[in-house]
């Protein structure tokens, strides 16, 4: 998890890439933030 985290980030020049949240007895959730790369003028391949 944590290289795909590292390479997200590198890829994608952020580092709020993931949120990570975690309650005792529910359980864990990882929510990825994706940007519209068409916003920065870059084509998705």
């Amino acid at each position: 998890m944590k290289n795909v985290i590292k390479r997200l980030q590198l890829f994608y020049h952020r580092k709020d890439i993931v949120e990570i949240e975690s309650e005792l007895e529910k359980g864990t959730s990882f929510r990825l933030i994706i940007p519209d790369m068409k916003e920065r003028g870059r084509e998705l391949a």
